[in-house]
């Protein structure tokens, strides 16, 4: 009973690190899709600040759940909860990693004196910062309906994204002067969509977590 509490202390512990990588991300993500006009120097030096931060509560996190799977054997959900956990703070730095190709992206559309994305992008930004706020939701509620909508979501993202890019490439073939800044405004959304495949992929860990289903690259419920 005594090694049973110290191991719900510590899966407690666990969980406060996923909550605070998560905000974390979300965090990056929020600064990341201000209105360009509004992004300053400050907000693209918080953005990599934070990306530090998910870096260490990455190492912590997987520290902390490799230790307790060694020192009390768990089994069913609490070990599932184990490896989840290990799986989500690699998608949440895999996360923070394509925001600051983002925000590396965003200076440079600074630089070229642009003063607001294509409509396109703009969608892509508030449908990705929806859905991965509901991955964030997800591996909390463990929700089965939450994560199919959430791989509905990335769909939608996916046609977004790819009539985007024909519309970019267009654009390109106009003449040398459009090639620099559409090439940014696609790598933009390319890291989007990225941010939007994470949150699909936190998906696949809740339903893990919950029923212990492999559902990586296939239907819900299918192994």
């Amino acid at each position: 009973m005594i090694i049973k509490r110290h191991m719900d202390e510590e899966i407690l512990e666990l969980r406060g690190m996923i909550a605070d990588i998560s905000t974390a991300v979300r965090g990056m993500l929020d600064l990341c899709i201000k209105p360009l006009a509004e992004l300053t120097g400050d907000d693209f030096d918080r953005v990599f600040d934070l990306e530090i931060d998910v870096n260490r509560y990455q190492i912590k996190i997987d520290d902390l759940a490799w230790k307790i799977m060694a020192l009390y054997q768990p089994t069913a959900s609490d070990l599932r909860l184990l490896i989840g956990a290990i799986k989500i703070s690699s998608d949440f730095e895999r996360a923070g990693d394509q925001l600051c190709t983002l925000c590396r992206r965003i200076v440079e559309l600074k630089k070229q004196g642009c003063p607001e994305y294509p409509a396109t992008v703009l969608e892509l930004q508030v449908m990705v910062r929806s859905l991965f706020r509901d991955g964030c939701l997800v591996i909390d509620s463990l929700q089965e309906e939450m994560a199919e909508a959430i791989f509905m979501g990335d769909d939608t993202i996916d046609e977004v994204f790819e009539n985007l890019f024909q519309s970019l490439r267009k654009e390109m073939k106009k003449g040398p002067d459009e090639v620099d800044i559409n090439l940014n405004f696609l790598a933009v959304a390319r890291a989007l969509e990225h941010v939007a495949d994470m949150a699909c992929n936190l998906a696949e860990v809740a339903i893990f977590m919950k029923k212990g289903l492999d559902v990586r690259h296939h239907g819900m419920g299918k192994v």
